[in-house]
């Protein structure tokens, strides 16, 4: 019985913490809904949704990468504490300016670059004391919990969010955001959280700067020394440039095309959360085809076809286009989870986490390039027209997947250039060192 409770013994201090976030968390995704609708009232422009976006993802392009190596100096107790105590000052900040009707869309636009910037570092903060925290068996129980989270946000946030904006004003909606941040960080301010046995001091900070544009470097030479890898990651790229627009310019569809309200943005953007919650568990059932770059490819063209469906419903059928929103999402998790997989079970192990910075360093970078774009032209031609395009680039590339060989043949050439890197040794060390791992024409 003794062993038994011992086992247990983490549960209570980081179920504590989990909850809390969650809570917090669930507050911010109301909030996010609930400005970007208002945006969408006032200015009636896909642009300047496009331009809210952008502001949103810089923090992650230009801040993220450092934050990693900062949150392991600090007290990440500390760092957890401070993101969720700044995002809710920001939002009664936000509370106060609409309570006196004296808030303008710039005022928005800087409070969700800061709001982007404590996320940035609450994150890593929170993923980096999981371990700590919790039992090596039961970190993967842990990460399934945080990707059911995610979908349960996705399913009931928007409607929740829609429906208090029937109701309530949005001076009141800021205040919700405000109590749940307090209990997200009350949990914190009560429990103990370990810290790393090996601390990092202020004199160490430029060496392990150095190190990460080092990773950074090294996995970059990785995937340009594997065609099949290089390309898929092309593809992955590509996909992120014209899919990302589509979610940002919801609101502007649903408002301008289809003519609907807040609740209805809701139905859509809960349907495609539904989608992807239920393409998550039909996967892990059924483990998709024995080449998985073949499901990957699917996916893309199944998230092609909703995304046609969504741009070619006529005004008066918005259900149609909660069909498609629904089919994209189930597809959504058709590509991204077989996709992570290949990467797993192909890449080195002692690069996939560097690998993977690539990759999202690309998405980081590439998708606010296609909200630059897709923002004017909504504008001009209307949303749904950038829909009927995304959904056109997304079923090509899917097909296009089928029928590059260096794409067919990813995972057969993946375990013989894994054999093949096996001697390297990939430490973040000197810039010459490198060189000579990697080869002068690599």
């Amino acid at each position: 019985m003794t062993i038994k409770s011992e086992n247990r013994a983490w549960m209570r201090p980081f179920f504590t913490i989990w909850g809390g976030q969650a809570v917090s968390t669930f507050g911010s995704s109301i909030v996010q809904f609930a400005l970007i609708w208002h945006l969408a009232e006032q200015t009636n422009s896909a642009t300047v949704l496009a331009f809210a976006s952008i502001v949103s993802a810089l923090p992650y392009i230009f801040v993220a990468p450092w934050a990693g190596a900062l949150v392991d100096r600090w007290n990440r107790k500390r760092v957890m504490i401070l993101s969720d105590g700044s995002i809710a000052l920001l939002s009664l900040v936000l509370l106060l300016l609409f309570y006196t009707n004296h808030v303008r869309p710039w005022h928005i636009f800087a409070i969700m670059f800061m709001r982007s910037v404590g996320g940035v570092f609450q994150w890593p903060a929170m993923a980096a004391s999981v371990p700590l925290m919790v039992p090596e068996n039961q970190l993967g129980r842990i990460g399934g919990m945080n990707q059911t989270l995610q979908g349960a946000l996705m399913i009931v946030a928007p409607p929740v969010a829609a429906f208090l904006l029937t109701f309530m004003p949005l001076w009141s909606i800021m205040a919700v955001d405000v109590s749940t941040a307090l209990i997200g960080i009350i949990p914190l301010a009560i429990t103990a959280i370990p810290q790393p046995p090996v601390r990092f001091g202020p004199g160490d900070i430029q060496s392990k700067v150095g190190s990460i544009k080092n990773d950074i470097r090294i996995g970059l030479r990785y995937v340009l020394r594997w065609p099949g890898l290089r390309t898929v990651m092309l593809l992955g790229g590509l996909v992120y440039f014209i899919m990302s627009p589509t979610v940002s310019l919801g609101p502007i569809l649903v408002r301008n095309y289809f003519h609907g309200g807040a609740k209805d943005l809701g139905f859509v953007q809960c349907a495609m959360g539904i989608g992807i919650f239920i393409g998550g568990v039909v996967l892990s059932i059924w483990g998709g085809t024995r080449k998985k770059v073949y499901t990957v490819a699917g996916g893309l063209v199944g998230v092609g076809i909703g995304t046609l469906i969504i741009g070619f419903s006529p005004p008066h059928l918005l259900n149609l286009a909660v069909a498609g929103a629904f089919i994209a999402g189930l597809m959504v998790s058709v590509a991204n989870a077989p996709l992570t997989a290949i990467i797993q079970s192909s890449v080195d192990l002692r690069v996939q986490g560097r690998v993977l910075t690539v990759f999202n360093s690309l998405i980081s970078v590439i998708s606010p390039l296609g909200l630059v774009i897709a923002g004017p032209l909504s504008d001009i031609f209307g949303v749904h027209v950038w829909y009927i395009i995304a959904g056109l680039g997304t079923l090509s590339l899917g097909l296009l997947a089928f029928l590059l060989r260096s794409v067919q043949n990813l995972e057969e050439e993946g375990r013989k250039h894994r054999e093949a890197m096996a001697r390297i040794d990939f430490r973040p060390v000197s810039r010459e060192t490198e060189k000579d791992e990697f080869g002068e024409g690599s």
